[in-house]
């Protein structure tokens, strides 16, 4: 009897890569009107009052112009100086409250204004508020609307609006450690990145080698997530091969776990491997595959090392003695800066 095994991550979304046509990256950028941002319906249903989240009468005022979809209220507000960063309760403000009403004419006066998107949900509160809020909105502790922003699924036009009217500088999510490249690779996983926007991010990022709280680098999420055009496209951006996340893995490991998965999918599906030989993301993969070759990676070590990793040398893990013995090989050095945009709040 055979012993059922969880089947990995990759795994699954090579099983979906190859059976099912993905359209979200073919609509990323498509003209029309903005799809409502997550939880919009939920929070409209709410029927939140006014003064749920701020004291201030000014600020209850802006929430009631907001609801109202009333720009001209919100200037006269603007005329008379209110302070459009004011946090309310769970760190409410103004332009979260247009982005969850689905407002982008609004969002963007609001930038414009001076709105910071930055400013992070604070959902750990004492207070039966955040709770509910959550629920409401599927957002969590720590994010901001730029980061809800990157993660949403028309983000050709949310993050594109926040990125041009907004600040320069980009906050790092001060709970999960992502920037706002590793937020917008992120995201669900029916919606593949756009090449455009991955350009137009790659281009505001002042390290591409960032690590979340993992040590995964915006390249190897993309790995990992099948966007192998994506990875490919931040290393010939500038970004590292070198760098290590927490289990000592380099860029080449999450390829070669991305192999190991393909040749398991291929022993089970044998109809899998022609789908993969005609599949577009084959040349993604091939492409990702000559850059690491070209910087001195090897595939079939990458995977050697994968089927080491349960061993111990000199009593350390296998990959944590392989790291130590390439120490002065491998470093993960910055790309060069460009615009600064991505900054430590």
């Amino acid at each position: 009897m055979h012993s059922w095994k969880k089947p990995s991550l990759i795994y699954c979304l090579l099983l979906a890569l190859l059976f099912f046509q993905q359209t979200a990256s073919a609509q990323e950028l498509e003209p029309g009107p903005p799809l409502r941002p997550p939880g919009a319906t939920d929070l409209l249903k709410f029927n939140w009052p006014d003064d749920q989240f701020f004291d201030q009468p000014q600020m209850i005022a802006a929430c009631a112009a907001v609801r109202k979809c009333s720009l001209r209220e919100l200037r006269l507000l603007h005329n008379q100086g209110i302070n459009w960063n004011t946090q309310g309760r769970c760190g409410m403000t103004i332009l979260l409250l247009a982005f969850l009403s689905e407002d982008l004419t609004i969002y963007q006066q609001l930038l414009e204004w001076g709105a910071d998107p930055n400013l992070e949900l604070n959902l750990t509160e004492a207070h039966p508020i955040p709770n509910e809020f959550a629920l409401a909105t599927m957002m969590s502790d720590g994010d901001s609307v730029i980061h809800m922003a990157a993660r949403f699924p028309r983000s050709g036009t949310w993050l594109n609006t926040s990125l041009r009217y907004g600040p320069k500088a980009i906050a790092i999510h001060s709970v999960d450690g992502t920037n706002i490249l590793q937020a917008y690779i992120s995201r669900p996983l029916n919606l593949s990145p756009s090449l455009d926007v991955t350009n137009n991010l790659i281009s505001r990022c002042r390290d591409l080698n960032h690590r979340e709280l993992e040590g995964q680098t915006a390249s190897m999420l993309a790995t990992k997530r099948t966007y192998y055009e994506v990875a490919a496209l931040l290393l010939k951006s500038g970004a590292s091969a070198d760098c290590y996340d927490l289990k000592n893995q380099q860029l080449i490991h999450y390829l070669a776990e991305d192999q190991q998965a393909r040749l398991r999918l291929f022993a089970e599906f044998p109809d899998a491997r022609d789908n993969w030989q005609q599949s577009s993301a084959r040349a993604g993969w091939e492409e990702l595959l000559r850059l690491l070759q070209e910087r001195g990676y090897s595939l079939e070590q990458a995977m050697e090392d994968l089927e080491r990793k349960q061993e111990f040398v000199d009593d350390m893990p296998y990959l944590a003695w392989r790291r130590r013995q390439r120490e002065g090989k491998d470093s993960c050095v910055p790309a060069p800066a460009t615009q600064s945009d991505q900054t430590n709040q």
